[in-house]
């Protein structure tokens, strides 16, 4: 999925018994002999001569899926080559130790018998180390590619080599008076020799523990204005929420086109739309969403027309009252205010408020998280302070999750369920949590956290707990 676009000439014949690359099944080769498109970078003999001398090791990696933390490697390939030429080739099968979902055996050509012998990740892993070590690393799709290599190191016990790492490691040893005089005059030599070379975080005029503060005062001065996602972003990370917030620093994110395309078939169902208006729609809105590749678009497109079934499905067969969709909500609570807009709010047979949020994420809180979940607590809580009363909603029954996503069934939306904060043994939990995070958030200190969300997190170079922002810490 990674793919380097490799030609034909190039393809793996390892020992595996994999078919080269320009095989079927296998969308690089076909792709690597276009002329050059809109955005790429053309490169001129000039430009190539000055690699000339340079041994790389281009990779290309398959997997069982998108996401490193649910999914796992199925090949890892590998061709060296300097001077222009392809010197040695690296190919290997893996056995990823759970089923490969259909939709991934047609985009990659590898099938569970294909790899039902193949070693583990934990055999293989070390053959390619030894055969990418000293080289640089080149890939079609490197954060694709090296995020998966990167989980299966540290899987197996191992610390992926990264320069920021190394320049934090240099740093750590240079500032630790434990260490003999003559270890922190090597590294302070080595990061001399970076900063020299322009390596971000060597120099020590951009170590952050040595600047001054630009201020110590609290980041919001009067009426705290929160949102129950925030809240719930808050909690898990509040650097993360601070830098995001001051600085807009976020990833563009596929789920964002996915949740784009769901809450527009959401509305049209509202409304009474039937399928064939629904999908109109949404190729008119597909147009405009961009995925960066057109296999890739195709893919997303074939992932969103599941996702919107899972959810008619639910839609169809759901008995309570639909009163509004995307509705706005904005309520004061002390000097708090709560903004924000639910998905869908559904009266329940008793008459008491349902707030409904659609997710379209790979990953799902636990049951046990479920109750205490921030964001559906702070939807109740709003519920309770009148936000809805013009609609005649006054008393919330509960809130429920609906991943149409991957974190859904297989065939079907999973439903996940919070109870209703009257019937919880401390029913003020989500006031009690707003409070703590408007304090918290205008405040002068934001604590960095470890959390699931640190892989994808746009702000991982600012965080001391993250390996690539190591250039924070003292």
């Amino acid at each position: 999925m990674g793919s380097t676009g490799f030609s034909g000439s190039t393809g793996f014949s390892g020992s595996t018994g994999r078919r080269a690359l320009g095989g079927t099944g296998r969308r690089a080769s076909r792709r690597s002999v276009r002329g050059p498109a809109y955005g790429d970078t053309v490169i001129t003999w000039e430009t190539a001569t000055a690699f000339y001398g340079i041994d790389f090791a281009i990779v290309d990696v398959e997997t069982t899926g998108w996401s490193p933390e649910e999914s796992s490697i199925t090949e890892i390939g590998a061709v060296r080559v300097s001077g222009g030429q392809a010197r040695e080739e690296f190919s290997a099968l893996v056995n990823p130790g759970r089923a490969i979902p259909p939709d991934i055996v047609a985009l990659t050509g590898i099938s569970d018998a294909m790899v039902a012998h193949a070693p583990p990740i934990t055999a293989v892993l070390p053959g390619f180390l030894d055969f990418a070590r000293g080289r640089v690393l080149t890939a079609h799709n490197a954060p694709f590619d090296v995020g998966f290599l990167s989980a299966a190191c540290a899987g197996t016990g191992r610390r992926w080599r990264s320069l920021p790492a190394r320049t934090a490691d240099l740093r750590r040893c240079a500032a630790d008076s434990g260490l003999p005089d003559q270890v922190r005059q090597a590294a302070a030599a080595q990061l001399a020799r970076l900063a020299a070379a322009g390596v971000r975080g060597a120099s020590p005029q951009q170590w952050y523990a040595l600047t001054e503060l630009s201020g110590s005062g609290p980041v919001i001065d009067g009426p705290v204005g929160l949102s129950p996602s925030q809240v719930e972003t808050f909690t898990k990370c509040g650097l993360r929420w601070l830098i995001q917030s001051a600085a807009g620093a976020n990833s563009p994110s596929v789920l964002g086109h996915l949740g784009t395309v769901i809450h527009a078939a959401a509305v049209l169902a509202a409304d009474g739309a039937d399928d064939a208006d629904i999908t109109k729609r949404i190729d008119e809105i597909w147009h405009h969403l961009d995925f960066g590749s057109a296999w890739y678009s195709t893919k997303q497109r074939e992932q969103a027309e599941r996702m919107v079934r899972r959810f008619l499905d639910w839609h169809r067969a759901n008995p309570r009252e639909l009163v509004a969709v995307e509705r706005e909500l904005r309520v004061p609570v002390g000097r708090v205010l709560i903004t924000g807009r639910v998905d869908r709010l559904e009266r329940d047979g008793d008459g008491s408020a349902i707030i409904v949020d659609l997710k379209t994420g790979t990953s799902k809180p636990s049951d046990g998280e479920l109750d205490r979940n921030p964001q559906l607590g702070v939807y109740q809580l709003a519920v309770m302070l009148g936000a809805f009363e013009a609609l005649g909603l006054t008393e919330p029954g509960g809130a429920e999750l609906i991943q149409v996503g991957k974190a859904g069934l297989t065939s079907r939306a999973r439903v996940q369920r919070q109870r209703p904060l009257r019937q919880d043994q401390d029913p003020d939990w989500a006031q009690e949590l707003v409070e703590t995070v408007a304090a918290g958030m205008s405040g002068s200190v934001f604590e960095a956290k470890v959390n699931p969300g640190c892989r994808t997190c746009p702000v991982a170079a600012c965080c001391p707990v993250h390996e690539r922002g190591g250039q924070v810490t003292p």
